[in-house]
């Protein structure tokens, strides 16, 4: 009921990117995430997902290798400081 208890956290900086991967550089078979408004998912290779940083928000992501194993991935996106 809680598995976002257990997420990684990836912060990203507004225009920025981070590369997320599963443990072991697993092929990733299906990425999921609700809110592009806040990150944006861009494939990079069978076993890694970019992720740049759109707006300020927290976005879940799952992603899920080819055993069916899913991970939550939570990436923040921080209000740019002024």
């Amino acid at each position: 009921m809680f598995g976002f208890l257990k997420a990684a956290v990836v912060l990203v900086p507004v225009g920025g990117e981070a590369r997320i991967q599963l443990p072991g550089q697993q092929r990733i078979a299906e990425a999921f995430s609700p809110n592009d408004r806040v990150a944006e998912m861009v494939p990079e290779g069978q076993a890694i997902l970019k992720m740049k940083g759109k707006s300020p928000g927290i976005n879940p992501v799952v992603l899920t290798d080819d055993k069916g194993k899913s991970r939550i991935f939570l990436v923040v996106v921080p209000k740019p400081n002024k």
